[in-house]
């Protein structure tokens, strides 16, 4: 079940404003709320379930059926979100046509959640059952007050932490000042308690007390590229309302301060991933203005593994680091035992000495991570005494650890959901050569809502992911599948949603993706060129994708068919409704098929080096949802249709080396959100058109231009307060001391 989204499902979309909004306007918010105990039950049981999984049959099925489940309940919660609501009334409120779709959705939904419900009691049965243990802390919301009990019952070995933060948090409230600070704790590795020890501080009864507002923000890796994000989301935690209708950040910052007045405020940005890449002037602000608003006391709690460099890069006044120490021999210890005396064997003194003493030995070795210590214990848990010294010889090392059976599972359940799923990609089609691949999973992760597309940077994430210190290799899971094409009979499980297909010698797909009652729960189904093959620069022989394949795999997300020798696409693309992602690059396709119109949740599409594709059809402006389109090197198209300017979505637009390319629609300044625009080695394209100094929220600029033009260029860009980089070629002409600021 690794890689399944249900923390995100439990902890951002159920409880967003969006979700909440929706819910209300079609009165199903009573009905969803059902379901919520079901989720966190199963979500109390997945980390045992992993772990069993491996050896364990009925636990596997268990798994595959879970993982299919809380698929399929993101993707009713996705649909949900997109019902367009009170923005897509008519005028008139009484319109019959509208009354009558949006009855029919909200029965439709009804229908869906009734069903899910029951389904997803079935599978809290069948894991009490198989006496799945459970984590009791992934058995409710950490935000919940009642959270405290837990973490007072199961954390061990972080009490003096949680006081020596307490102590400073009061030191600096009763001081003459008392003006807002931030607090960084840090360790230098993950899974070290840093998240738990920020929970102990948020459910402290002092911190309930003393503070009017608790706020916690799970940065990950895509936030800490956008700090403008994160006041965006504690904005809306103080406001109550999206502040994304806001014409400034400014605006945004004196509402806040209007709506806080002086009250006082915690803040907890948890797993802030700092770079030095770009990031300073950004940070400075974001705490600049939380340090301005609220009243005297306010505090911002960081954790991270960057702290040192993320102290000496803010110029924060008064910014205190917490080092956060590994847990002490006993503790860890008493964690590991926990973990492992479970059953018949607690009664028994020898083994207990056995344990003892292994974990003696192991603690010496290991970096005194609870989560290293819980896992191992749990590998005897998991298995008769009789084999525990095949187990204590197997684990007897760190780099046996990470070696062990289906600890990457455990790792990657572990995980926040967006590095999860940024694994899962690499999972599947990377086989470690990330850097040929790295716009591709991020593209992905964009589509999939799970990072911003503004902070994406190729350089900056093909850096980041080597720190999250995972290798997996090809994951053997019904929910997730990597095989080889070559032959019909290749066995795809009926409950993978993640599909790898590695291509050889094979001309065509196979049946069970287009079979009647196949595989219908798919959302990522990637052709991926064989190792021998991509290194050789060759394509794939596949040329033709059979129509009845799309009217079967119907909440397909994810559509990867770059290097195919494929001209076109079958008209029942229409019917890949939930679509968001596709990738038709390097392949030969020459135009796209009206049907591609319905698509309305496509975000992402990529046609980079499709070197016989000639033009775009006129109804692209019916994907109001694209963000991303890229074009480069298609070196047969001559323009863009004058319907593009319609896509107001768009922030992304690409047609870098397209030769032939003469022209851009002059209505381009309607797409105000183009944040990118690169339209580099268009040799033909002599002049760009008349109002792109409008497009205020453009950051990058790629163009190509000769000396005699540049000066009307920097011109017109002049009005552009937010462009930061500006890439114009060949500028060996011109005059020195021009570009000077």
């Amino acid at each position: 079940m690794a890689g399944v989204d249900l923390r995100h499902v439990l902890l951002d979309l159920l409880p967003s404003s969006d979700m909440t909004e929706r819910c209300r306007e079609l009165r199903i918010h009573h009905h969803l709320e059902k379901i919520i105990p079901d989720l966190w039950a199963i979500n109390a049981v997945i980390r045992d379930a992993t772990i069993r999984a491996g050896t364990q049959p009925d636990v596997e099925m268990w798994m595959a059926d879970a993982g299919a489940a809380i698929a399929d309940v993101q993707n009713l919660l996705d649909r949900i979100l997109e019902w367009p609501g009170r923005a897509a009334a008519p005028s008139n409120p009484l319109s019959r046509s509208f009354l009558g779709i949006r009855v029919a959705f909200r029965l439709s939904i009804l229908r869906e959640l009734k069903e899910m419900g029951l389904r997803l009691t079935e599978l809290v049965r069948r894991g009490s059952a198989l006496d799945l243990r459970k984590e009791a802390m992934d058995a409710m919301d950490p935000c919940d007050e009642e959270y405290s009990h837990v973490l007072g019952e199961e954390v061990v070995g972080r009490d003096k932490d949680r006081d020596n933060i307490i102590e400073i948090l009061q030191q600096k409230q009763s001081s003459s000042n008392g003006e807002p600070f931030v607090i960084v704790i840090r360790h230098r590795w993950s899974w070290m308690g840093k998240t738990t020890v920020a929970r102990m501080i948020y459910h402290h009864p002092w911190v309930r007390q003393h503070f009017h507002h608790r706020i916690w923000v799970d940065v990950s890796m895509d936030l800490d590229s956008d700090p403008v994000s994160i006041g965006r989301e504690f904005a809306r935690c103080i406001t109550g309302e999206s502040c994304d209708h806001l014409r400034s950040h400014q605006a945004m910052w004196l509402l806040v301060n209007e709506r806080l007045g002086q009250r006082r405020y915690l803040l907890i940005l948890n797993d802030v991933y700092y770079s030095d890449w770009g990031m300073k002037d950004k940070w400075d602000q974001l705490v600049h203005n939380l340090l301005r608003v609220g009243g005297m006391g306010s505090t911002v709690i960081i954790t991270t593994k960057r702290a040192s460099r993320f102290r000496r890069s803010l110029d924060i006044h008064g910014c205190r680091d917490y080092l956060l120490a590994g847990l002490s021999e006993d503790a860890w210890i008493e964690l590991f035992m926990r973990e492992a005396l479970i059953g018949s064997a607690q009664d028994n003194t020898c083994s207990i000495n056995f344990l003892l003493q292994f974990a003696e030995q192991q603690y010496e070795t290991l970096e005194s991570s609870p989560l290293v210590a819980k896992t191992l214990g749990s590998a005897f848990r998991n298995t008769e005494v009789r084999r525990w010294q095949q187990v204590a010889d197997a684990l007897s090392s760190y780099s046996a650890v990470t070696g062990h059976p289906h600890f990457e599972l455990m790792s990657l359940q572990i995980l926040p959901t967006k590095p999860a799923r940024l694994q899962l990609y690499r999972s599947l089609c990377g086989f470690g050569r990330f850097d040929d691949f790295t716009e591709d999973y991020m593209h992905m992760m964009i589509a999939e809502d799970l990072m911003p597309q503004q902070s994406f940077d190729a350089e900056k994430m093909y850096r980041l992911v080597p720190q999250l210190e995972l290798e997996f290799e090809t994951l053997g899971s019904d929910y997730y599948l990597t095989t080889r094409m070559g032959q019909d009979s290749i066995r795809i499980p009926e409950q993978c949603c993640h599909l790898c297909l590695l291509v050889e010698d094979a001309s065509i797909f196979p049946t069970a993706l287009s079979s009647v009652g196949g595989i219908k729960r798919l959302r990522t189904l990637i052709l991926q060129a064989d190792e021998e093959l991509f290194e050789g620069g060759k394509k794939c022989q596949i040329r033709e994708i059979p129509a009845a394949m799309f009217r079967n795999l119907v909440h397909l997300r994810i559509l990867y068919l770059s290097h195919c020798r494929i001209q076109q696409l079958p008209h029942t693309i229409g019917k890949l409704v939930c679509l968001r992602y596709l990738n038709l690059s390097y392949t030969e396709i020459q135009a796209l098929p009206k049907h591609l119109s319905h698509l309305q949740n496509l975000k992402i599409l990529k046609l980079a080096h499709c070197e016989e594709f000639r033009k775009l059809p006129e109804s692209i402006h019916k994907l109001k949802k694209l963000l991303i389109l890229k074009l480069a090197y298609c070196q047969k198209l001559q323009m863009l249709p004058e319907s593009i300017t319609a896509l107001t979505n768009l922030q992304e637009l690409d047609v870098e080396g397209c030769q032939w390319f003469v022209k851009l629609p002059e209505g381009l300044c309607n797409m105000k959100k183009l944040t990118i625009l690169n339209v580099d080695k268009c040799v033909s394209l002599t002049r760009l058109p008349h109002g792109i100094g409008q497009l205020t929220n453009l950051q990058k600029l790629s163009v190509h231009v000769t000396a005699d033009n540049l000066a009307s260029v920097i011109l017109e860009l002049q009005s552009l307060a937010n462009l930061k980089k500006l890439y114009p070629k060949k500028l060996d002409e011109l005059p020195s001391g021009m570009l000077e600021p």
